[in-house]
């Protein structure tokens, strides 16, 4: 059973597993367990059958959100597992009167970029050499309803 709820700290080795599995420059289990602390950082769990398999974390600016970091474990992609976390995502953001949600995403990550725009995200802006590799990050906003 799929359930989307918010972060407990005895996910935190979870999600710091995942993170490392998707990211080439992951999170610390710090920078994760710090972020919690923010007010205005959301920090959304999916889980299947109790165990995590995903997360979502999020940045609430007065009307904007930003999405600062998503991703499934590798045996759950494909699955729509994210897509279920990223619909709960956006509509939570929309109840709390946000307008709109961007993102970065690195300019190589055609399956990301894919992913966002099944959302209707669109490009906004570039920013050039973003990422620790030297690799630009494209900017995507999407107005929400």
């Amino acid at each position: 059973m799929i359930e989307v709820c918010g972060f407990r700290q005895e996910f935190l080795n979870d999600i710091a597993d995942i993170e490392k599995d998707s990211f080439q420059n992951p999170w610390s289990k710090s920078m994760l367990s710090d972020s919690v602390s923010n007010s205005n950082v959301s920090f959304d769990i999916i889980l299947f059958d109790g165990k995590v398999i995903g997360y979502c974390i999020s940045l609430y600016c007065g009307i904007e959100l930003e999405i600062l970091s998503i991703a499934v474990t590798k045996e759950q992609r494909r699955k729509g597992n994210a897509a279920v976390l990223f619909k709960f995502v956006l509509s939570d953001a929309v109840k709390k009167g946000v307008k709109s949600a961007f993102l970065e995403v690195g300019k190589s990550n055609m399956t990301a970029q894919n992913f966002y725009k099944s959302f209707e995200f669109e490009l906004s802006s570039i920013r050039k050499k973003y990422y620790a590799n030297g690799e630009d990050a494209l900017v995507l906003r999407k107005q929400l309803k």
